[in-house]
């Protein structure tokens, strides 16, 4: 009875509906909290989708973990899972007028009893340009999706996965970094090598530093400097940049004292100037103040961003720039 006409209509069964957090049980260390019947207004569904959005991916992830442990009865704790989201615009005039919007993604998830010390990450692709770029700058696009071993001894982290593109394409990186005090300036260096099916080998090289000012250290200057070379490309890329910062608020307090970036503040606000170059010519300059703070509680942040910019393609004409 294909047309379904034949026979008295039987009463289907309606789909199951979900509210988009899952159909499991809410069970567990990580269990979800119960959803209410009504919602009192757009802030209680905000705050109801950040603890339980969290708590769905960290819940499967601590379980699975908690197979591989060495004692089942005694495994190691697993952290929740952190989760970043951004979504970015850049307006430029000039010449001409552009608009443009990219997402910023990355999920940081710790499986301590596989391996130990084994981490899995989402982010967005653009884990290899040089550090003082901004995300409209990465012409990259999809995210890289990989698995992570930190050798802590050695300050060394081991990636390796694939992009989510079209062909995919894998990667591999080796990245030490240093932690070194040398009277009130505390300096990181890092080397990474790494390896791109589209981009080959390459390396880079980065020095970052940091210098806080001032009783409980709101005002911190941040010069820092980046090289990075790849087989494909056959040149080398540098930038340098130099930041004065009043930072209220980081995201991780544990990092004041350290060399941070914008990503870092919660609230904050500050100049930027920094150089860009291929080889020994120097491509773009660009002066930028920065601010940062709270839109909803202590998750949500705005990040407003007004500048000016001067690239050698366009003879150093003067281009407003307004990242958000």
């Amino acid at each position: 009875d294909p047309m379904e006409d034949d026979f008295p209509d039987v009463r289907k069964n309606p789909p199951a509906e979900s509210s988009g957090i899952g159909f499991s049980p809410a069970e567990g260390v990580f269990a979800l909290e119960p959803k209410p019947a009504e919602f009192a207004g757009l802030p209680a569904r905000l705050d109801y989708l950040h603890l339980n959005a969290q708590r769905r991916i960290s819940e499967p992830v601590r379980a699975t973990d908690a197979y591989f442990a060495n004692d089942p009865d005694a495994p190691i704790d697993v952290p929740e899972t952190q989760i970043r989201l951004g979504l970015y615009a850049t307006v430029r005039r000039g010449e001409d007028f552009e608009l443009e919007l990219k997402p910023d993604v990355e999920i940081d998830v710790e499986l301590p009893n596989l391996e130990h010390r084994l981490r899995i990450f989402v982010e967005s692709a653009q884990n290899n340009a040089l550090p003082q770029d901004s995300l409209g700058d990465n012409d990259e696009s999809g995210f890289d999706i990989g698995a992570r071993k930190f050798v802590e001894g050695l300050n060394l982290s081991f990636d390796a996965g694939v992009r989510a593109t079209w062909p995919p394409e894998a990667f591999g990186r080796v990245t030490w970094r240093g932690d070194w005090r040398l009277g009130n300036w505390n300096f990181e260096p890092e080397q990474r090598f790494f390896y791109e099916t589209d981009d080959k080998f390459g390396f880079r090289s980065s020095i970052f530093s940091a210098r806080w000012l001032g009783a409980g250290m709101p005002y911190v200057l941040i010069p820092d400097a980046s090289i990075k070379f790849t087989t494909d490309a056959e040149d080398y890329e540098w930038a340098a940049s130099f930041k004065a910062m009043r930072v209220q608020r980081l995201l991780d307090e544990r990092r004041r004292g350290k060399a941070i970036g914008w990503d870092d503040t919660a609230v904050s606000q500050g100049l930027r100037f920094a150089v860009y170059g291929t080889d020994g010519t120097l491509d773009t300059y660009r002066f930028a103040f920065g601010f940062r703070g709270p839109l909803y509680k202590k998750w949500i942040y705005w990040e407003l961003d007004p500048g000016l910019e001067w690239e050698e393609e366009d003879d150093y004409d003067t281009t407003f720039v307004l990242r958000l």
